[in-house]
């Protein structure tokens, strides 16, 4: 993907600064996001966090001179996520980048278990005489301006390690592990686009006369805002059939079965169990215990039937 970089530098006073914050934050995910054009949501989203990015940087200078030669930007050319854009594979730059906070595009995101409940979080970090210890975590699609890196060469382009970032919506900082870094919004780009990024989670909602399949082709009825968990490709290696139109996703059904429970003993049948004259008798009550468990299954949905939710 590429996309233009905003470069907007603002100063003003915090209490016009305030006001001003507060109207765009309004409008930073508008009613219609799963159908206004894309270049309008980054737009809207990448204009609203310069100008928090800008303001956390200007009171954060106060305290820290190191951060004076900062410049705030964003550039949807850059992946994220450690991975290099260069063809020789040379360590990314993000300080002064301004971009997300999101969980990680692998194993992280458990596929056993239901990934539709939120808020997905991301872990944080701070240091403290060269030692890390976990602090309060990011809440997934935060906005975050990085200002220092931490990276090691992991190989094949690919870095590792730690970024330290302010977030925009509580002004303070922390470190994030870079793979949580992305530049772009990419929970408001359709499906088929926004798992190259990551994982998003989509409410399934029949517009046309296509109806979901199981991996074999054959039908399967969905009910309607049915959450579907939609895994990026880091996530796993399925991948829509050629010319399709169909998007992998996960759906997660709760099953309740009753089993039985072994009888309760009496004090006198304990006490008879311990001097070898148990005793077999009893009511025949059979107390029954209530077992739930999460059944997923992957099918292959639709994309025009995918409504983005998160």
């Amino acid at each position: 993907m590429r996309k233009t970089q905003w470069i907007t530098p603002i100063t003003f006073r915090r209490g016009t600064a305030v006001i001003l914050l507060l109207a765009l934050l309004a409008c930073a995910i508008p009613a219609g996001a799963d159908t206004a054009p894309k270049n309008d949501i980054d737009n809207m989203t990448g204009e609203t966090q310069i100008i928090l990015a800008e303001a956390a940087l200007q009171k954060r200078r106060m305290t820290d001179d190191s951060l004076d030669d900062i410049h705030v930007h964003q550039n949807g050319q850059i992946f994220g996520r450690g991975i290099s854009d260069e063809p020789s594979g040379a360590e990314p730059d993000y300080i002064g980048l301004v971009g997300y906070a999101a969980v990680a595009n692998n194993t992280e995101v458990s596929l056993d278990t239901d990934a539709t409940g939120f808020p997905w979080t991301v872990p944080a970090y701070m240091l403290f005489e060269k030692r890390w210890y976990y602090t309060k975590s990011l809440q997934h699609k935060t906005g975050v301006l990085v200002v220092r890196q931490m990276l090691r060469d992991a190989g094949n382009g690919r870095y590792t390690g730690r970024l330290q970032v302010i977030r925009l919506n509580t002004m303070e900082t922390c470190w994030m592990d870079v793979e949580n870094f992305v530049t772009v919004p990419y929970w408001f780009y359709p499906p088929r686009r926004a798992v190259r990024y990551g994982s998003t989670v989509a409410a399934y909602r029949r517009q046309g006369n296509r109806i979901p399949t199981d991996e074999e082709g054959n039908p399967v009825e969905v009910a309607e805002d049915t959450g579907v968990m939609i895994p990026g490709y880091g996530v796993w290696d399925k991948r829509p059939p050629a010319g399709s139109q169909m998007i992998p996703g996960i759906i997660y059904e709760e099953k309740v079965s009753y089993v039985p429970m072994p009888p309760e003993k009496t004090e006198s049948e304990e006490n008879g169990e311990e001097n070898g004259e148990a005793d077999s008798g009893g009511d025949g009550e059979v107390r029954m215990k209530e077992v739930r468990e999460v059944i997923t299954t992957v099918l292959l949905f639709p994309e025009e039937d995918l409504t983005m939710i998160y």
